[in-house]
């Protein structure tokens, strides 16, 4: 796997051209993809981003019940469930970016942009759409 760093003045063009080769941090992520294709009939939790945005409580409460009864018993606790609700929460994440991903030039949009469902379409040409979906479809 060959990573490219980007330089100051890259564009999120070129971030995508990386993207698209699996040329950024932790490498190529459709080949992650393809590494759980082969566990989507095992016991797993699945959710989207989407989910996640409109109901974190409950998509927290499948990922203890999946983990087990010694995490369902910790979230119970209401203090704990809030305090896990906070510390995800888009605010609280989008404050320390520099823990998801490398450093990226100041010109460039942050790698968690507004938190809002479908704003990547605002990002992405038709082009790079179609590319995407090409991809996604494999």
């Amino acid at each position: 796997m060959k990573k490219i760093i980007l330089q100051e003045g890259a564009s999120c063009d070129d971030f995508f051209e990386c993207f698209i080769n699996g040329e950024v941090d932790w490498g190529d992520y459709f080949d992650h993809l393809v590494g759980w294709v082969q566990h989507k009939s095992d016991k797993n939790v699945f959710f989207t981003y989407e989910s996640m945005k409109n109901n974190p409580k409950i998509n927290i409460i499948a990922i203890a019940k999946f983990l087990g009864d010694r995490y369902v018993e910790k979230i119970e606790r209401p203090q704990i469930l809030e305090s896990i609700l906070h510390h995800t929460n888009f605010t609280s994440i989008s404050k320390n970016q520099s823990r998801l991903s490398s450093q990226l030039p100041a010109n460039m949009t942050p790698f968690i942009r507004k938190g809002k469902v479908g704003n990547w379409k605002s990002h992405f040409s038709v082009s790079q759409t179609q590319r995407l979906s090409r991809l996604v479809a494999l």
